[in-house]
């Protein structure tokens, strides 16, 4: 998984993004758990919630935004290491596992 991502992270940040379901709302809500001192994600996960209550469609986003959002492209972010005591000698294949399984018991 480590390896299709940071294929996806080499692309330019104007770059679409299309997930395959809609889960941004709770995937905002996962993220702002474990970074909620990220500003970008605040105004991003307030735009979702406005797109979803409206039942509009929050795809696609784009590259620059995962990557200021996406915690499962934040493996190295501190805050997010920290909230989840991910060890500061793990790498970061190791980091996205804690972090997916922290979605997973969200």
């Amino acid at each position: 998984m480590l390896s299709s991502l940071q294929r996806i992270m080499s692309l330019p940040d104007d770059t679409n993004i299309y997930c395959g379901h809609e889960y941004t709302l709770s995937n905002s809500k996962f993220a702002l758990s474990i970074d909620p001192k990220n500003d970008s994600l605040h105004a991003y996960a307030t735009h979702v919630a406005h797109l979803r209550n409206k039942g509009l469609p929050t795809v696609p986003s784009t590259l620059k935004m995962e990557k200021e959002c996406n915690p499962f492209l934040r493996t190295s972010n501190a805050e997010i290491r920290k909230a989840l005591k991910i060890p500061v000698t793990a790498n970061e294949a190791e980091a996205l596992g804690i972090i997916r399984r922290a979605k997973d018991n969200f």
